[in-house]
């Protein structure tokens, strides 16, 4: 019977995953779950104590719970095209997230104007690739001194393949790209080289990478370090 009861609780109104299910069937006295919103913190709590109560049929006094939930994230997204930010702002409303996200019509270059590691995440999908050798540069930097300690650096952009096939298959695929992009947003991109060394060169510690088949696509992962200078 007390079998058939935590099969149910496991898998019962839905299968939990495996972290969901580890901390469900813990056999530790005293149990911390930290999770993001949407997370299933609370089914996996709930969860818990039925097996507690109906399984183990520990006594309901001896079990105690306890919950809390920090408030939600501020974003603030920056774009030097307004085009682009207005589009934003209509998801941004339709989402109904205006209190949490703060949309800003700035470049990279007045980075230097946000506080010294105020940050807990920064990141950049194909804008990176619009900039020169030293915006980069500075870019990094900048990011680099407004990260917490422990922080983030999300990167989705493009580069340039190391093998000499990948890169004229590049060539072929891009120039169309690079002609309806500027038609479109008025701007063009570089594709970045060495982008991994770059990051590490600016005083982050690349965490993970991963590129597409074709090599000239990167998702990079970087964190500011323990002991790092602003």
């Amino acid at each position: 019977m007390a079998q058939e009861i935590a099969r149910k609780i496991i898998e019962e109104p839905y299968t939990l995953s495996g972290e969901q299910y580890k901390a469900v069937t813990s056999e530790v006295d005293y149990l911390r779950i930290l999770a993001g919103p949407g997370a299933g913190k609370t089914e996996v709590i709930v969860r818990r104590v039925l097996r507690l109560l109906l399984s183990e049929e520990t006594q309901p006094e001896s079990v105690e719970v306890i919950t809390f939930t920090e408030k939600g994230a501020k974003v603030k997204g920056i774009d030097v095209n307004p085009q682009m930010l207005e589009i934003a702002q209509i998801r941004v409303s339709e989402a109904s997230l205006t209190q949490n996200v703060e949309l800003c019509e700035m470049g990279v270059t007045e980075l230097g104007s946000e506080n010294a590691e105020s940050y807990d995440v920064v990141m950049g999908g194909l804008c990176f690739s619009e900039l020169t050798d030293d915006e980069l540069f500075y870019t990094l930097k900048e990011v680099k001194r407004i990260l917490k300690i422990g922080g983030l650096l999300l990167i989705a952009d493009e580069i340039i393949p190391k093998s000499s096939f990948k890169r004229k298959l590049n060539w072929l695929i891009r120039l169309p790209l690079v002609i309806i992009t500027y038609l479109i947003a008025q701007t063009s991109t570089n594709a970045i080289k060495n982008l991994p060394e770059k990051v590490n060169e600016a005083g982050l510690q690349v965490e993970s990478i991963r590129y597409n088949k074709t090599g000239n696509f990167i998702e990079l992962v970087a964190k500011k370090p323990e002991g790092a200078m602003k």
